[in-house]
């Protein structure tokens, strides 16, 4: 397993004038590791949370202008959610709550496939998130149990599906490279 200082060696500088994937992931890999850095006690977790098609919504939930707005404005209250099944009195304790760097995502560009992002009617968010060492126990039952008790929940009916893997500090650019694929599908 490689040491963290070894990681942050092979990052390279980062352009912040044009957004390219690379760019991003080392940025992203970068702040992962500083926040790691700063709190030991920080487990980075590969995290996929996936949205029911936006077609399948009741006509009520389908206030905001596209599928991808109702998805970054139900992304919040996913956290908080799953922050809130985790710890007791959990508005008390934002030190403990989970850091997340996601990234949206839609079906087909592990592929490679011609996307039209603003029309599509899928979504699933990639990212990183860091969980205290404290909260790991609570966060791994929900793992288990595939996190059902936030997927079924009434007010979570827009979710299909939460995954959720713990990654290895050297395989961070790896994952986080696969979290921003959509990014990779404007490169030349």
């Amino acid at each position: 397993m490689m040491k963290l200082y070894q990681i942050k060696k092979q990052k390279m500088n980062i352009q912040t004038s044009i957004l390219k994937q690379d760019n991003l992931i080392d940025s992203t890999v970068t702040n992962v590791l500083e926040k790691i850095e700063e709190n030991p006690n920080l487990v980075p977790y590969f995290v996929t949370v996936k949205y029911i098609d936006f077609d399948k919504l009741s006509h009520h939930q389908k206030k905001a202008e596209s599928a991808i707005e109702l998805m970054w404005s139900r992304h919040e209250k996913i956290h908080r959610h799953i922050t809130a099944n985790m710890l007791k009195n959990f508005t008390k304790k934002p030190h403990l709550h989970p850091i997340a760097f996601d990234f949206v995502d839609v079906p087909g560009t592990r592929q490679r496939a011609n996307i039209d992002l603003y029309n599509s009617r899928s979504f699933h968010s990639h990212g990183i998130w860091l969980l205290d060492k404290s909260i790991i126990e609570k966060w791994d039952a929900l793992i288990s149990d595939d996190f059902k008790k936030i997927t079924t929940h009434n007010s979570m009916r827009y979710l299909e599906s939460i995954h959720a893997e713990r990654v290895p500090i050297d395989e961070l650019k790896k994952t986080v490279s696969y979290a921003t694929k959509l990014f990779d599908l404007n490169s030349p």
